[in-house]
């Protein structure tokens, strides 16, 4: 497999790598069509190669200062409803381990990992 964890990537999506019928489908499932994991505004972004499950399943942490606009706002307005949620009181926290939260532990970052193929992906 040509990509390793901490690799650097850009991701290209290209509808020439889409296979139109599952590879090792049987029977009924012969006729599946594949789902893309890669989409086109996806196209361009980068970042680092978390984990190599397959070559069909590359799970990739992209560069948050590198996405487009409306990712970035996707991005921040789950940040804000992740970090809500965690307050709100309706969760596990006890308002004892609430309070033991540290500024860093409050005003975490989420991670923005995306699934895909090797076949969407190029060294950066």
């Amino acid at each position: 497999m040509p990509f390793q964890s901490g690799d650097r990537v850009r991701i290209t999506v290209s509808e020439s790598n889409r296979p139109i019928v599952k590879e090792g489908a049987k029977g009924k499932d012969k006729d599946l069509f594949s789902l893309p994991l890669a989409y086109p505004y996806m196209d361009g972004l980068v970042g680092k190669v978390a984990n190599v499950y397959s070559s069909e399943e590359i799970s990739v942490e992209l560069d948050l200062d590198a996405l487009t606009p409306i990712l970035a706002d996707v991005h921040k307005k789950s940040t804000e409803r992740i970090r809500a949620k965690l307050l709100d009181g309706n969760n596990s926290l006890s308002e004892e381990a609430k309070k033991k939260l540290t500024d860093a532990e409050l005003n975490f970052t989420p991670h923005f990992v995306v699934l895909v193929t090797e076949n969407d992906l190029q060294k950066a």
